[in-house]
């Protein structure tokens, strides 16, 4: 009797065994990440993208309490520095750019005032998260390293001369064309191009990937001019060649 005890003993812990593994597998297939082609897109790998504005509306990036808005028609990567990085197993896709917004225009801080361009940013990271519920993608837009996504200067007759931007910035990843949003566990699929759109109500909280394990994080608030501040608009991106010109190859941030 002791002995079947034992046999059954050493089944269950086997069990348990296989079971942490096959949750842990689980769990590190939850992490999103690009494919190109209908191939993933691996550790050490990457590819570079293009982005424009995906409407006439452009982009703008809004300061209610400062009652201050920049309007941006156009919005570009700077030359070949935007790409999407590859990652392994378990852990999310990223991508990195230097973004250019031109054609702008601001009011609200000074009835003559003009922003000297092009608006650059600073290196930026772009990180593949689920909603808070978990359920649709996103985007995590903060600086690669630091807290300043860029130092704006006006010029003319200003109430404020320049202002930093700090924080970070949450993008919903949705179909070009239709602007559906994506949602997880859908069958994957590949496009062309796809939109990041930024809503004017803040997503205040994502779920971030390591190693397969997925966290609830508080998204950090844009600030500028001391006050809370916001992006609204959709960007278009699409896979580019090494001189940042666009491809016409089809790709996904869908797994």
């Amino acid at each position: 009797m002791l002995k079947q005890f034992r046999t059954i003993g050493v089944g269950l812990v086997v069990l348990l065994v296989m079971g942490a593994i096959a949750t842990a597998g689980a769990q590190a297939e939850n992490a999103p990440f690009y494919t190109i082609e209908g191939k993933r897109l691996g550790e050490g790998e990457s590819h570079h993208i293009s982005m424009k504005a995906a409407n006439e509306k452009g982009i703008k990036w809004i300061t209610p309490e400062a009652g201050i808005t920049v309007s941006c028609k156009k919005v570009e990567i700077e030359g070949a520095t935007g790409t999407i990085v590859g990652s392994k197993e378990g852990e999310p896709g990223t991508s990195k750019g230097i973004l250019l917004f031109k054609e702008c225009t601001t009011t609200g801080n000074g009835a003559s005032c003009k922003i000297k361009e092009p608006l650059k940013t600073t290196m930026l990271k772009f990180e593949q998260v689920e909603d808070g519920t978990g359920k649709k993608l996103d985007t995590l837009i903060e600086p690669a390293s630091g807290t300043e996504f860029w130092t704006i200067k006006f010029e003319g007759t200003c109430t404020n001369k320049e202002t930093k931007l700090t924080g970070q910035t949450v993008a919903e990843d949705i179909t070009d064309p239709g602007e559906e949003v994506i949602e997880l566990g859908q069958p994957a699929k590949e496009a062309v191009s796809w939109d990041l759109r930024f809503p004017e109500a803040r997503i205040k909280e994502v779920t971030k990937y390591k190693a397969g394990v997925g966290t609830k994080t508080k998204v950090k608030e844009l600030v500028s001019f001391g006050e809370p501040s916001v992006w609204a608009g959709v960007a278009l991106i699409l896979l580019a060649n090494s001189e940042g010109k666009t491809e016409e190859k089809k790709w996904s941030p869908l797994p």
